[in-house]
């Protein structure tokens, strides 16, 4: 979606979190919260996770809002193929 490939792992992330199955709802965030953690430090503490996700969340309606779209197309397409 966008051009900066951290903020791409991170809106990919966040929506396996969101969407995982419950069983597997740990491991998403733990892997989300690498990715967090990583610009933290980047930052030398300058911003938390929460901040990054705020400042994330319109980028992420978006990222979400095509995704869903992408994968209708695909359901479409595999019916047509069917």
């Amino acid at each position: 979606m966008g051009t900066n490939p951290k903020i791409d792992k991170i809106h990919e992330a966040w929506f396996e979190f969101e969407h995982c199955l419950h069983s597997e709802r740990a491991a998403a965030e733990g892997r989300l919260n690498q990715l967090l953690d990583s610009i933290v430090a980047e930052s030398q503490g300058q911003c938390t996770r929460d901040q990054i996700l705020d400042h994330l969340f319109s980028s992420y309606k978006v990222y979400k809002s095509q995704r869903r779209s992408n994968e209708k197309v695909q359901i479409a397409q595999m019916q047509v193929k069917s």
